[in-house]
């Protein structure tokens, strides 16, 4: 675990916190997929929601999850305001904080859920992306899944699966931050990035 930040002069704040995850062939991958779908990928997560919408606090927010051969990444971004960079840290981490809780509501789950598949079957509505995303398949991975084969494990994820991949992911020891601004003293930041 390590936070890394950068003094720049800049107008915006970015920040970036990671945390180390599962490889390309671990089942919890799925589960995954739906729960960066609730927390950061689109308009209608839980980022988009708090830190954009409610509070206020950033330019642009979200998450992504990369899944490589023995581990992967899954990150939170945020673009800020560089007096409120304090603020929103504070308000990323807290989000995750809440996805350890277990408090994700069956709606919520159910809405993720639907844009994870949606996503998938949108982006491979021409040739060359059906291509690629066999293509990627049969150089990477061990099965070659149908895009409906990929929603069909989607929609076998439970909400049991959310709460515990959340609680084998999201840990102090799997979690790194990288913080780009104009900050001249970065202990202040460096000690906001933890989940205790």
């Amino acid at each position: 675990p390590r936070t890394l930040v950068i003094n720049q002069k800049s107008q915006q704040a970015h920040i970036c916190v990671g945390l180390r995850t599962l490889g390309r062939d671990d089942e919890r991958r799925y589960s995954l997929d739906v729960l960066d779908a609730v927390l950061g990928n689109g308009m209608s997560s839980r980022l988009f929601k708090k830190i954009r919408d409610e509070l206020g606090l950033a330019y642009y927010v979200g998450s992504s999850n990369w899944e490589l051969e023995d581990n992967g990444v899954w990150y939170l971004r945020a673009g800020v305001d560089v007096n409120r960079t304090k603020d929103a840290v504070e308000a990323l981490i807290g989000e995750l904080k809440l996805l350890l809780s277990g408090e994700i509501e069956k709606k919520e789950f159910e809405k993720a859920k639907a844009y994870v598949k949606g996503r998938t079957l949108l982006g491979v509505e021409t040739t060359d992306a059906l291509a690629g995303w066999y293509g990627f398949q049969v150089l990477l991975e061990k099965e070659i899944d149908s895009p409906q084969e990929y929603c069909d494990k989607i929609d076998a994820v439970s909400m049991e699966d959310l709460v515990a991949t959340a609680g084998t992911v999201v840990k102090n020891d799997r979690l790194n931050a990288a913080i780009l601004g104009p900050f001249d003293d970065s202990k202040e930041l460096e000690k906001l990035i933890t989940l205790d």
